[in-house]
């Protein structure tokens, strides 16, 4: 089943509800891209999402922590960060006041934040992240 969720006038994405909840890093050569991180329980995608933008956000990051277990990676491998985040000008601020307890402040990573209209889910925060396979 495709979902279509218009962003603004001139961008319109589709995606596949069917599979809208299996994450998985795909790796080219040596980078791996994770894209469309949402705050939802892996166990159980029909758990509701944790209320608070900083709640989501840890969420995604034990998700990202699980799924690179699965394929032996640490985060010291996080090259990239994009950050979607609804409701920008409500939840940038809040977002930045954590970014140091996610990221921790000795890696070194590049980080872009930008607002959306809507996420799936109605969720408030998603990210996408570019991985080394090598340390």
């Amino acid at each position: 089943m495709l979902g279509l969720l218009v962003l603004s006038n001139f961008l319109i994405v589709v995606f596949n509800m069917s599979n809208l909840f299996l994450e998985k890093i795909v790796f080219a050569g040596e980078v791996g891209f994770l894209n469309g991180l949402l705050p939802i329980n892996l166990s159980d995608p029909k758990v509701f999402l944790p209320e608070s933008v900083e709640e989501q956000s840890r969420q995604i990051m034990r998700n990202l922590d699980e799924l690179m277990i699965r394929q032996s990676l640490k985060r010291e491998q996080i090259v990239a960060v994009q950050v979607f985040l609804k409701d920008f000008h409500r939840f940038y601020a809040r977002f930045e006041a954590i970014a140091s307890e996610l990221f921790g402040s000795e890696i070194s990573i590049s980080k872009n934040v930008v607002g959306v209209v809507a996420l799936p889910r109605d969720a408030l925060i998603s990210m996408n992240f570019v991985i080394r396979a090598n340390l």
